[in-house]
Order: structure tokens, then sequence, then C-alpha cells
């Protein structure tokens, strides 16, 4: 059996232990056990309930070794430099439930170390069934809360770049959008006067010349493209990438029939047929973005 605790697998902690305090003493006097406790690379520790320490291992030692051993004193005045206990306290939630409980705590050491320590306690009753010490074992995750801050660090700059990525991209798009407009618009300007003093056929050429030469305008997109507006031009972009409509409608939270709107409205602004290809016309008229 096993619990799931910020990805590390943990052995469920047994219930309650009964054993007489007389006996307790022995069992720390025993070689056995002393050696066994001492190959933990996890801190062991044994708590009165008045937050005694009774015993330590020698792996929690090591971590407050320049504190001494620590035995007589309270816990959170060894291990957390506290004058009264810390408000999340697993040992005084077990004395009172007399259950099994567990915390993660973070404290600063007297050298200015940073840590986090998740804190599992155990309870121990005497014959009579009350609650005389407290076992707690203590396992240092600094290095994994260290790992999850990085990786949160590194999704958010990311997500920043998209973003900063994706104003650029529309502030140009705008930009170029904005001088085609004003460009066809004087074109269309120029075509009005020459349609009433020229002939049919010499008023055509001069429109088609006019038109390619409005095609020839450095820009991203087609020119039909350009007719789309901000959210026709994001799910086409995605059905360029080969989405379809629920994929669209998930990763924009919208709704499908919203996505299938938008959809024929690009078709139709595209003057696409039904047989035409979507999803190809798209790649082919903004491959360059």
């Amino acid at each position: 059996m096993g619990e799931r605790n910020g990805g590390e697998t943990w052995t469920t902690i047994p219930g309650e232990q009964r054993l007489g305090a007389e006996l307790w003493e022995e069992a720390l006097d025993n070689n056995l056990l002393q050696i066994v406790l001492s190959v933990i690379q996890d801190g062991v520790c044994i708590l009165g309930i008045d937050l005694d320490i009774l015993y330590s291992n020698i792996a929690l030692k090591s971590w407050y070794k320049e504190k001494g051993n620590g035995l007589g004193h309270k816990c959170y005045e060894l291990y957390h430099d506290r004058s009264e206990p810390c408000e999340v306290c697993p040992v005084l939630k077990t004395i009172e439930s007399q259950q099994p409980e567990t915390a993660i705590q973070y404290h600063c050491s007297i050298k200015g170390q940073k840590k986090w320590h998740r804190l599992f306690s155990v309870p121990i009753h005497d014959h009579d069934g009350n609650v005389f010490m407290v076992i707690e074992y203590v396992r240092d995750i600094t290095n994994e809360r260290k790992s999850v801050s990085e990786k949160k660090l590194v999704e958010d700059q990311n997500e920043f770049l998209q973003e900063l990525s994706a104003r650029k991209e529309k502030e140009m798009y705008d930009r170029e959008k904005s001088y085609v407009n004003n460009v066809t618009k004087a074109v269309n300007s120029v075509l009005g006067y020459l349609e009433e003093i020229l002939d049919k056929e010499s008023y055509s050429i001069v429109k088609d010349q006019l038109e390619m030469g409005i095609m020839g305008i450095p820009q991203q997109m087609n020119p039909k493209v350009i007719r789309l507006s901000e959210k026709e031009l994001t799910i086409a972009k995605l059905i360029r990438a080969g989405y379809v409509s629920k994929e669209i409608a998930d990763k924009l939270c919208v709704s499908k029939k919203a996505v299938d709107y938008h959809r024929t409205n690009i078709r139709k602004k595209l003057g696409l047929n039904n047989e035409d290809n979507l999803q190809d016309i798209l790649k082919e008229y903004m491959k360059d973005i």
C-alpha cells in the first residue's frame, strides 16, 4: 500500500502503536533498533506530548548539528527557532486526534538555508489507549520544491514570450492591414473615376494592373485573408494546423457551434465553394505566417 505525495511514494503509516513507556525506553536502548534508525536517511524523532525531544536519529542530528543533540528541548525551539509551537503542527494534531497526521513546513536555518520538510507523525499509545509519545518522520523535500518552482518559472516565461510574440504579430498584421486598406481605398477611388472616362476594355486592363500592384505589396497574408476578423484569423490558423472544430472549441474555450459559425464566415470571405478544402486553401494563403 502506498500514497502519492509530491511525486513520491510513501509507505502507509500504521494507525497506532500500543506499548508501555517502560518498554519504549528498553526499545530505545536496544542496539539493533539504534542501528536501524541510524541508517535511515530521513529524519526520525520521538517527542513527548509536551513536545520535548526524547530521541532523534543521526540524520536529524546532522541537519541541526550546530544546535547539539537537542534532547530535552522543545521541537519548535530547536528545529524552527520559535518560542511557541508552529501554526501547522502535525504532532499537536496527532495528540488531539490520536491519529497519524502529515504536513509540509518551511523554515530557514541559522545559516540562512531555506528548507522544506514533509512531516509525518504517528501516535504511540499506552495500555490504556492514551497518547504518551509521538514518532515524527521528517523528509527533506527542498529539491523537489525547487524543481516545481523552476518548472513554473520556465512555464511562466514561455507563456510571457508567446504572448509578446502574439502581440507583435498582431501589431504587424494591423499595420499591414491598415496600409493595404488605405491603398485599396485609393485605388478604388481612382478606378471609379477611370470607369467614367475609359472604354470598357481599357478600364479592364487598368483595373487588372492596379489590382496586381496591390497584390505585390509586401505583406504576410493573401489580401483575402486580411478580410478576416481577429477571431476568424485565430481559428483559421488552427484549421491550417489541422485542428478540427471540437479541438478548436476546447482550445479557445468556446462552443463548437461558435467555431462552425466562424468557419462558415471564413469560407465565405475567401470565396470558397463547397468542394474546396479549407485547410489546403489556408496553407496556401497563409504560408508565410
